[in-house]
């Protein structure tokens, strides 16, 4: 048997559903997941676009290209492996800033 087991009945105005709707689509969950969020004091943000998770996973793979790379350089030393470094420390504070951007509480 489901833990929820209680209903309640609550009354909008055609505003008040409407914002509900609005909040509920950008969020992309239901509107029953987004009241209990809500109750919980976590307030749903939108959901990130679809190009999102295409940036990320193509920065893990340069960043997966840069840390294979490294590895090569400490074998023969024929790169600037400080300036390497750096690179791949750039890459994964950007990788951060780009989440922060999409996902605050993150």
């Amino acid at each position: 048997m489901s833990k929820r087991n209680r209903e309640i009945k609550i009354r909008f105005t055609d505003d008040e559903i409407d914002i509900l709707n609005a909040k509920v689509a950008s969020c992309k969950i239901s509107r029953e997941t987004y009241c209990r969020s809500v109750l919980n004091n976590v307030v749903p943000h939108e959901a990130p676009p679809v190009e999102y998770f295409d940036l990320i996973s193509e920065l893990r793979n340069i960043g997966s290209s840069i840390n294979q790379l490294l590895k090569a350089v400490y074998k023969d030393g024929s790169i600037d492996v400080a300036q390497l470094r750096k690179t791949l420390d750039d890459y994964r504070e950007t990788e951060r800033m780009i989440w922060r951007a999409f996902c605050p509480e993150g």
